[in-house]
């Protein structure tokens, strides 16, 4: 009787257990039930992402990272574009003098969204041209 008790004990316990383990929503619940924004997204999505870019703070590391990078490939793909068409160096895009950085680069697209907020909802895109066209004018 004692062993037949604790058997059900125990089977109560893992019920339990597994019904408490499967009303708490996981973290991937979670995370689809929140749209995904990707900071190409729009100017909104890439200020909440890369708002951290130069902070020293390691929780920022992959954020920053895939800002840089982002931005990075966006200036090397303008510039071969231009070079592909075979468009004049004063007539480029842009260009960025030879010591400018990727986190120069993401501080003038972040400060061009945060004084135009009118335009944060447009494609990021859109918004770094705009802001690398006025800070790296070609001559």
């Amino acid at each position: 009787m004692l062993q037949t008790y604790r058997r059900w004990n125990v089977l109560r316990v893992m019920t339990l257990a597994v019904v408490a383990v499967l009303a708490v929503p996981t973290s991937a619940e979670r995370f689809q039930a929140t749209p995904q924004h990707f900071l190409s997204d729009s100017g909104n999505a890439f200020l909440q992402q890369c708002k951290h870019v130069g902070d020293s703070d390691g929780r920022y590391v992959y954020d920053n990272a895939v800002c840089l990078y982002y931005l990075g490939g966006f200036i090397e793909g303008t510039i071969a574009a231009d070079e592909l068409r075979g468009v004049s160096e004063s007539q480029r895009t842009f260009c960025p003098p030879d010591n400018a950085t990727q986190e120069q680069a993401v501080r003038i697209v972040l400060k061009a969204i945060e004084e135009h907020p009118e335009m944060a909802h447009h494609a990021t895109r859109r918004l770094a041209g705009a802001a690398l066209v006025k800070a790296f004018p070609c001559k």
